[in-house]
């Protein structure tokens, strides 16, 4: 649209320029034309690889890590497609919300996410993927696509997300991050508000997990992307590089010398000086001190015990019904000691039955379900106790 409000001597330049260049104004106008989704589509890139984290239950109720590659491909060359980001392969309800939310956050972050079509796919395609943990990932993925940044091919990560670009936590990270390192992921990117379950992995299993990959906290969209991207700031990447050369120095030596080696500690605390989300650095700082937590989470006592049952696991929670309401326990830490005590009581009595005749089974099948029914009690002395069910709400 002119402006009429123009002085005499504007019109004239103003009339000189497209006495010159007659398609000027057109063309200016052709300059701010978006382009079409199929102008779109072809700029995407062809492919793009994010790694996630899954976890898979064995038979014997434990939980394994593992990396995944999950894959984005962006058909070509087509004409009056409809836009969309679809999974291919047998996903369930969870992670189908899930990647609805990554869609509706990348769509706020890059318009052009509305318009395009992606198909979306993991490596092992044939078993079935289910959870909210992939949320993350499958946003990186999108925003990837877009030719936003190019991902690091040594980097996992894993966390629910939502639509405000928040990352939220989820499960399994002890799992996880072993599942990563094994996979030989340099990186690893879980949810920030999961430091606490990197605190609890290293008081079960030692400092090994955390030399063994380099776990960085995320609490927003940015904060992955800082993580996952090939070109990182080069803060972060000589955080990185530094926490290496820790790790080369310090093999075969106790992780107090964190504390005493001055060399040590001081590139410790340069780690985190250029890398606050420095989670590796930032626990095996603590435990050098002294100061990781000596007790599990209620959360964590819980998974451990569930884990702890193994096959007999599904016996002991499921099926039967419930003998009475269970006493509240005074607390919890009374009431693991009597889970322990009930879970060796058990498989005592079913080594017993097992090996024991037919005709001397029916005293010995009555012991074996008076154990099993301990055992079950005594758990769900812990899951009726509403102090401990509050804890497991809010995180604590």
């Amino acid at each position: 649209m002119v402006n009429r409000t123009l002085s005499a001597s504007a019109w004239t330049y103003l009339a000189l320029i497209l006495a010159i260049c007659p398609n000027a104004l057109a063309a200016n106008d052709a300059g701010t034309t978006p382009p079409s989704k199929e102008q779109t589509q072809d700029s995407l890139r062809d492919h793009s690889t994010i790694h996630g984290l899954v976890v898979v239950s064995a038979a014997d109720g434990r939980l394994y890590g593992k990396a995944v590659e999950i894959i984005a491909v962006a058909p070509k060359h087509e004409t009056n497609f409809v836009a969309s980001i679809k999974p291919i392969g047998d996903i369930g309800k969870e992670m189908r919300t899930s990647l609805e939310e990554a869609v509706r956050l990348a769509g706020l972050r890059d318009p052009r996410a509305r318009q395009i079509h992606l198909e979306i796919s993991f490596d092992d395609k044939y078993s079935a993927k289910e959870g909210g943990s992939a949320a993350t990932a499958f946003t990186l993925l999108i925003l990837s696509s877009l030719n936003q940044f190019e991902p690091d091919s040594a980097s996992a990560v894993t966390g629910d997300i939502t639509v405000d670009g928040k990352v939220r936590p989820i499960g399994a990270v002890r799992s996880k991050v072993r599942g990563a390192a094994l996979d030989h992921m340099r990186v690893v990117g879980i949810p920030g508000a999961n430091a606490p379950q990197l605190d609890e992995a290293a008081l079960l299993e030692g400092p090994g997990l955390l030399w063994d990959t380099q776990v960085l906290g995320m609490d927003t969209i940015d904060d992955a992307i800082a993580v996952i991207r090939k070109d990182r700031a080069p803060k972060l990447e000589q955080a990185l590089k530094l926490f290496e050369k820790l790790r080369a120095d310090m093999a075969q030596k106790p992780v107090a010398e964190l504390a005493t080696n001055p060399e040590a500690k001081q590139t410790l605390a340069r780690i985190l000086e250029l890398a606050p989300n420095h989670l590796s650095a930032a626990t095996l700082q603590r435990m050098s001190q002294g100061k990781l937590p000596q007790k599990l989470s209620v959360a964590g006592s819980l998974e451990a015990i569930v884990m702890g049952l193994g096959p007999m696991r599904e016996d002991v929670l499921s099926n039967g019904p419930r003998t009475g309401n269970p006493a509240v326990p005074e607390n919890v830490e009374t009431t693991k000691k009597d889970i322990l005590v009930a879970s060796q009581t058990y498989l005592d009595a079913a080594g017993t039955l097992l090996a024991t005749d037919r005709r001397s089974r029916m005293q010995v099948r009555k012991t074996y379900q008076e154990k099993r029914t301990a055992l079950r009690e005594s758990i769900l002395k812990i899951l009726n106790d509403q102090a401990t069910i509050e804890k497991l709400i809010h995180g604590n």
